[in-house]
């Protein structure tokens, strides 16, 4: 009997799983599937024996080279090596290189392969049709193991079958060790269960996506949904969401979110957990496509009936006679497949099965272990609360822009076209924005990216990169000429020809763009979308007060803006704020879609400045009051006059704080006079002392603000999405604005957001803050920059936009417009 044995599996199965892992890792460490789990456990328990030496290896199945050094120690310390290749002979096993990978690992070994539990994948109508595409590695891979004087046994008939059809009989058809795991006789006894005490388990993608299939979950209110390989993030990484889970969250009715926020969506990463909740939730039967989500209630005793889809399912259905059926009409009520499943055949032939299986071990030197192993402990963690407020705030964020989640972007070109780009001395929000985007472009897709702007940083880093075109449209003359500009970028963008384009400026750069596809003479083949932001109507009426019709100049150009944002094929704003403002105040009659505007430069937390400026700058005089800090250019609309108006309150309350005002200065349009002036004239002379003004300050310049901050506020009556908050957040800053600001998209807090029509509640919202101690502060922030973290994803925030249907046709039915 081999003493010493190399068992190779995706992870060592009697240790507990560690949900605290990456997504990604944890996923590999059941090799893409937690039904993986039960035959790799099955085969650990029943190896492992006292008088044997098994040793787990989980580098074999693995991509990833390793060193003739692995195979020389197994080769000198191991007696054979054993491991259960499912569904290795499938065309997918050759296209992903698995096969030739296994071919070539088995050749470096000189000591018996056992394959227990080879399979082969093809249609569940047994087609041979895969065989001719996978025939010359198949060969060489049965005859690798055979060389070795290896041993092969076949999860069914199908299965040997194919190996005779490759020229092979050396095989045991044993069906697959999962069912074996107790290593004892296995009959199910189907109980009298009326529909009250039904209380089903459902696994499987066919379910999943059968639109009428719900209605069972409805009537059964306790059945479950168990899932082995695409809900891992949703249930355990609500924050790392990506855009293959975002598609749940999309669904119309609801019907993930309403199953995972009663906790009847499961996905278990071990085989002890699994079986322990089966039975701790009284599950009594299981029905679906997957062959070990049923097999595991199997085991605790709970019937089964299968849904066949596949040759694999197939042949251990028919090999261990359990009920099933090769569904193509609609999926029956569960309850009448229950009634209906008969396990007179499994019971009656199920040790026959069993004492064949255990002569195979047996002839292949194998030790069974017939005692049974300690129990370990291991539950999958419980969803908190926060994780389900996180899943159902990112679920209304989908459902926004439900249409775009369906489906990988096809673009391959795309441009931005801005009035500003990169981190020029003065530069505004969308020039820090497109950086961040067109950077994580660069870095994780293949996307080649186009800017076309006049004015940028002549100093990023990104203009070196092979895949970035910058264009620019300032020209000789073109600097101060919006409509040359215009002209150009229509020009340009003919050229390049991307399949989709992003307007992020408030001149209307691309409105011979939008204006030539409405006519059906260009750009049919491209998206053209316009990111609003904050335009030219915004800019005077938010900082004056007035009316736009007052400025001839600017109402002439927010004309041109308005026709630009009427005419794109769509409009999307980085806050739901925003949307809903343009809906509403540019006669919008489609939803203006809500894409948080992304932010991935890394900026030091407030507690890594404090520690590097301790040494150098005395932090400790600034504790003894609260410090409230706003860095952004002065100007009417940003309304650093309502905040200085309402410090002014809190400090006649008698509360201990200091106000840093930190930016460039802008004109008043209507007088011409500086603002930052006017602010600071209003100032009463006995408070002057208490608020500190200080110029444009780079980011590389902020650090001493960012190391005294208590408080960071955006005094502004209507608010964007502005940049300044995204980075104080990121900084570990809370953060106060007004409630129609896009602060509010990420601020939970109701005490962080300011109404700025109801007199005296900045003051009063800034007092309140000023009395918690560090610890309540410190929760806000923490919450502020998870909720942040959700909204700017990537996956959730970039990607889809490139995804939005667009109009093939190339000449937009009137009815399609924006414009009512």
């Amino acid at each position: 009997m081999h003493k010493k044995i190399l068992l190779c599996l995706d992870k060592n199965q009697i240790t507990p799983f560690d949900y605290s892992q990456d997504p990604i890792a944890a996923m590999e460490s059941m090799g893409g599937n937690s039904g993986n789990n039960i035959f790799q456990y099955a085969l650990q328990r029943l190896l492992s024996c006292k008088d044997t030496d098994v040793t787990i290896d989980t580098s074999f199945l693995h991509v990833g080279e390793l060193p003739d050094s692995y195979f020389q120690a197994i080769n000198e310390k191991y007696d054979c090596l054993v491991f259960s290749p499912a569904n290795i002979l499938a065309e997918y096993a050759v296209n992903n290189g698995q096969l030739k990978r296994h071919i070539e690992r088995i050749r470096k070994l000189k000591i018996p392969v056992y394959l227990i539990g080879l399979g082969a994948q093809s249609t569940k109508e047994y087609s041979f049709d895969f065989l001719e595409s996978i025939k010359s590695l198949a060969k060489d891979f049965i005859k690798s193991v055979l060389d070795l004087n290896g041993r092969i046994g076949v999860r069914g008939a199908f299965s040997g079958e194919v190996l005779e059809q490759l020229g092979f009989s050396d095989y045991e058809v044993i069906g697959c060790p999962s069912l074996f795991c107790k290593n004892e006789n296995l009959s199910i006894e189907k109980k009298i269960v009326s529909e009250h005490e039904f209380i089903p388990a459902i696994n499987g993608g066919k379910v999943w996506r059968d639109p009428e299939f719900y209605k069972y979950f409805k009537k059964y209110p306790r059945s479950i949904f168990v899932c082995q390989d695409e809900f891992y993030r949703l249930l355990y990484k609500p924050n790392q969401l990506t855009w293959k889970e975002f598609q749940y969250l999309a669904d119309e009715d609801n019907k993930w979110l309403n199953l995972y926020l009663s906790d009847r969506v499961k996905f278990y990463c071990d085989f002890p957990s699994w079986i322990d909740d089966i039975k701790r939730l009284g599950i009594n039967f299981s029905f679906g496509s997957r062959i070990h989500g049923n097999v595991l209630p199997l085991l605790a005793g709970v019937p089964c009936f299968i849904d066949v889809i596949d040759s694999r399912i197939r042949e251990l259905s028919e090999y261990f006679e359990i009920p099933h059926s090769l569904m193509e009409e609609e999926i029956q009520d569960p309850y009448s497949l229950y009634e209906k499943a008969d396990y007179s055949c499994f019971n009656n032939n199920f040790n026959k099965k069993l004492l064949r299986f255990r002569e195979f071990l047996r002839s292949c030197n194998l030790v069974i272990n017939e005692e049974p192993l300690e129990p370990i402990e291991s539950h999958p963690p419980t969803i908190a609360d926060k994780q389900k407020e996180w899943i159902k705030f990112q679920s209304n964020i989908v459902n926004r822009n439900k249409l775009v989640f369906f489906q990988k972007p096809p673009a391959k070109k795309v441009a931005f076209v801005a009035h500003e780009f990169g981190f020029y001395r003065g530069h505004g929000g969308i020039a820090s924005y497109l950086v961040n985007i067109c950077k994580y472009l660069l870095e994780k897709t293949s996307l080649e990216v186009h800017v076309l702007t006049p004015f940028y940083d002549k100093e990023c880093e990104l203009l070196s990169h092979e895949r970035f075109n910058l264009h620019d449209l300032s020209g000789k003359d073109h600097r101060n000429n919006i409509s040359q500009q215009r002209e150009l970028t229509f020009k340009i963008c003919k050229e390049i020809f991307p399949e989709y384009i992003e307007f992020t400026d408030y001149t209307a750069l691309g409105l011979h763009c939008v204006l030539a596809k409405r006519e059906g003479r260009e750009f049919t083949n491209t998206l053209l979308v316009t990111n609003n932001h904050t335009g030219t109507k915004e800019i005077f009426e938010w900082s004056t007060g007035l009316n736009i019709d007052k400025s001839f100049q600017d109402a002439q150009q927010s004309s041109r803006e308005k026709t630009q944002i009427q005419c794109s094929d769509y409009c999307i704003a980085p806050s739901t704020f925003l949307g809903k403002y343009l809906k509403k105040n540019y006669n919008l009659n489609r939803d203006v879609l809500f894409f948080a505007n992304p932010f991935f430069s890394h900026l030091e937390r407030k507690e890594e400045i404090v520690k590097k400026l301790s040494l150098t700058m005395d932090i400790e005089k600034y504790k003894k009051s609260t410090n409230i800090v706003l860095i952004t250019r002065f100007e009417g609309r940003k309304n650093q006059k309502a905040l200085v108006d309402a410090f002014v309150d809190v400090i006649k309350e008698g509360v201990n704080a200091d106000l840093f005002l930190v930016g460039n200065t802008t004109s008043i349009p209507t007088t011409q006079a500086d603002y930052r002036l006017e602010v600071f004239k209003s100032i009463p002379e006995d408070v002057r002392e208490r608020v500190h003004f200080y110029g444009f300050m780079s980011i590389p310049q902020q650090p001493p603000f960012v190391a005294v901050a208590d408080l960071v506020v955006m005094p502004s009556t209507f608010e964007n999405q502005p940049m300044a908050m995204i980075e104080s957040v990121t900084r570990g800053l809370p953060i106060m604005a007004s409630k129609y600001s896009g602060c509010a998209d990420y601020t939970v807090n109701k005490d962080m957001l300011f109404d700025p029509f109801e007199k005296g509640d900045l003051a009063a919202k800034i007092s309140k803050f000023c009395k918690l101690n560090a610890g309540e502060r410190r929760s806000i922030a923490e919450e502020q920059l998870e909720y942040l973290t959700l909204i700017i994803n990537p996956e959730l925030s970039i990607l889809p936009r490139f995804n939005l249907p667009h109009y093939q046709s190339g000449i937009l039915n009137f009815k399609d417009l924006y414009h009512e």
